[in-house]
């Protein structure tokens, strides 16, 4: 008879199985690397000082990264992963705040 050794599941391989078994299957492929897509942030650290608003950029949504005490003479103005149609602003919502920080200005990811 054999015995069966315990696996212990990472808590990403538990959410994906129970993602699995709640029958969420994306409708397309392209809807599959979308939602992979938008997981890639969760990787990344928060930017301390920096401060996030969701915008109508003239009819374009964005998010404005803002550190703290920062002025404001010049922007820097950022396309999600480089104007992808795969994620979204709120993907690169950290790198923006991150690059914010470096260049001493508001960023202003567009797109959505």
């Amino acid at each position: 008879m054999s015995e069966r050794a315990a696996v212990e599941l990472s808590p990403e391989a538990i959410a994906f199985a129970e993602w699995l078994a709640a029958g969420r299957n994306p409708p397309s492929e392209l809807d599959a690397v979308r939602i992979q897509a938008e997981q890639v942030h969760l990787a990344a650290r928060e930017p301390e000082g920096v401060t996030y608003r969701e915008v109508d950029a003239g009819g374009v949504p964005g998010i404005w990264c803002e550190p703290v005490d920062v002025h404001t003479d010049h922007v820097l103005l950022h396309t999600h992963a480089g104007g992808s149609v795969l994620a979204s602003a709120h993907v690169d919502r950290k790198l923006a705040g991150h690059l914010a920080k470096a260049a001493g200005a508001p960023v202003l990811v567009v797109g959505e």
